[in-house]
């Protein structure tokens, strides 16, 4: 797979009735960076290694911290396959209504917090990329190079470092003194998009909760079938 189909999920939401004054409607669909979402005992265990790379910040820290990540990704068993995570990277507390200008909510947020349901698509992307519904020519499908779709429907839960039960530290989630167990999930993709892309490390975070996993791929076995849990 390729970068775009496994780290940029596409989040549909519905709810937010009463609309953010810029739209008729409330449905919205948007491109976010998610992530799998690795077990609390995997996070403990990565993060003061990540913490000193983070200090110690020699010429090879990302290629260092490439190995570290690949060696996690190398056994699914580092994960919590419940759960995927991402940033609400632009909501952002601002002064003003809803609709003045430079404002910082987005149309997913304000979607999450009135409804919080969502269904997330992913799909895989090679390249070239071939003609999915017709490679060779003659009406047939091929061996699915390209094209694979999933879906995860899901309850997202956001998390904001500023609020009590996260530890009440206003610069980062203070996980280790928190009321709430997921308070650490919000850390630790703060602290992952900080350590690669720099900035700041008390954004607005989302455990997507996974309830069901369909196989959208449009050929045999997917067509839409829900393969987690499975049917039957």
């Amino acid at each position: 797979m390729k970068n775009g189909g496994i780290h940029h999920g596409m989040v549909a939401t519905y709810g937010n009735w009463t609309g953010r004054k810029d739209s008729s409607f409330h449905l919205n669909v948007a491109t976010k960076g998610t992530a799998l979402c690795p077990s609390r005992e995997t996070i403990l265990e990565l993060l003061p290694i990540l913490e000193q790379l983070k200090t110690d910040d020699p010429p090879d820290r990302i290629t260092q911290y490439y190995q570290i990540m690949q060696g996690i990704y190398s056994d699914i068993k580092n994960f919590d396959n419940t759960k995927m995570l991402t940033l609400e990277l632009y909501t952002q507390p601002t002064q003003g209504t809803l609709y003045d200008a430079g404002y910082k909510e987005t149309h997913t947020f304000a979607n999450m917090m009135a409804n919080p349901i969502c269904t997330i698509g992913f799909m895989q992307q090679e390249s070239p990329q071939k003609n999915y519904f017709d490679p060779a020519g003659n009406g047939a499908y091929n061996d699915f190079i390209y094209g694979i779709h999933y879906e995860l429907r899901a309850i997202p839960k956001v998390l904001h470092c500023w609020a009590p039960e996260m530890g009440n530290e206003y610069d980062v989630f203070d996980y280790k003194n928190a009321e709430d167990p997921d308070a650490i999930f919000g850390y630790w993709v703060n602290f992952l998009h900080t350590f690669y892309h720099g900035g700041r490390a008390n954004i607005t975070s989302v455990v997507y909760n996974v309830c069901e996993l369909f196989n959208n791929t449009p050929a045999d076995p997917g067509r839409g079938i829900r393969v987690v849990p499975e049917i039957g």
